[in-house]
């Protein structure tokens, strides 16, 4: 198997520039095959980071010209995942490869109206930012007021569902223009987001943590001093095994989005020392409080019928002591967890 690598400690001023080249050979080239639809959405989410960050050699991006040169063969064949031909060549364009099929690529989208075959409100909103970066408009009445509706419902996102969580990062990257603009995001948006990074730091989810403070970064307001201690912690706990990658899922989006937050807020990035290749990425996994929490709350209805303050003592003495520290540190180091646990509690009656 080889050694394993550690990161090093990060220090302010590194950039992702230090190590695109073997991060992109690895997940080009070693770590699947371009058969693999999850070829194309690792490698799809490691360059819209580095498009982001805008500071790579773009000799770097040269190793994709086979994948380019027979761009139009296959996304006419694999047109169900048009969102990921869309984005990778728009991508590496931006990123300084030479060619301009994007645009045509984009304008044949809109003409084959492939993307009224999605259902989902986030794909199309997906969609219709792709198209857009080439000034190829599609008109969806309503679609960015359903969005906003969504992102409004705050209550809702106080109740651990992994699904909505992500879906509303992503649609603040979507409106934000991946922070190109000001979304103009609501309050009760922002306390969306406030909710659901308390769940996160709740159940010790760095991946998502790591989306709720950029997708805050972007909305102009400045995430918990906590959560991006936490997430800076965790980035310092990343192995790479080299050779070790057998095909199954690993820790890589994690660790992508935790270097995405960390170039955001000027911590560093990429780890610039990675042994490339067909390597694992495993992340450093602390226990959570939540799947505790959830079952003290459902066990004691009563708890759910009390302001906080109250509840606080009776739940942390149902709790294992270190869960409970987690709880108590996550309260002082989150915005208003009070308004968080009433909604959090489910307190209420089925009619």
């Amino acid at each position: 198997m080889g050694n394993i690598v550690f990161l090093r400690d990060r220090v302010q001023g590194d950039t992702i520039a230090d190590t695109p080249d073997i991060l992109l050979d690895s997940f080009c080239n070693s770590r699947r095959q371009e058969s693999d639809v999850f070829w194309l959405k690792e490698n799809a989410e490691l360059l819209n980071i580095l498009e982001c960050a805008g500071d790579i050699d773009n000799n770097c991006v040269g190793i994709f010209s086979g994948f380019y040169d027979d761009l139009e063969r296959r996304v006419l064949f694999f047109r169900q995942y048009y969102r990921f031909y869309l984005s990778i060549s728009m991508d590496l364009e931006d990123l300084g490869y030479s060619g301009f099929k994007s645009e045509k690529l984009a304008q044949w989208v809109l003409k084959e109206n492939i993307v009224e075959s999605e259902l989902s409100d986030l794909q199309r909103a997906e969609a219709s930012r792709l198209l857009k970066r080439r000034n190829v408009e599609r008109i969806d009445v309503g679609l960015n007021d359903r969005l906003r509706s969504f992102v409004n419902c705050s209550d809702q996102f106080a109740i651990p569902n992994t699904k909505i969580a992500y879906e509303l990062t992503h649609i603040v990257f979507y409106l934000s223009e991946y922070g190109r603009k000001d979304p103009q995001l609501p309050d009760a948006a922002l306390v969306s987001l406030q909710h659901v990074g308390t769940l996160a730091c709740l159940d010790q989810n760095m991946d998502l943590l790591a989306e709720v403070c950029i997708a805050l970064r972007y909305a102009g307001s400045a995430p918990p001093s906590l959560w991006e201690d936490r997430l800076a912690e965790s980035m310092r706990c990343y192995r790479f095994i080299p050779g070790a990658f057998d095909g199954r899922h690993d820790d890589y989006h994690m660790y992508f989005v935790g270097a995405w937050w960390a170039m955001l807020a000027g911590k560093g990035g990429f780890e610039p020392t990675i042994p490339g290749g067909a390597m694992m990425i495993r992340g450093a996994r602390t226990p959570g409080v939540m799947r505790t929490l959830s079952q003290v709350m459902f066990s004691n209805e009563n708890f759910a019928r009390l302001p906080w303050s109250a509840a606080r003592p009776r739940i942390m003495a149902s709790l294992p002591q270190d869960e409970g520290e987690l709880l108590l540190n996550t309260e002082k180091g989150s915005p208003d967890f009070e308004r968080f646990f009433e909604a959090f509690a489910r307190n209420g009656r089925v009619a």
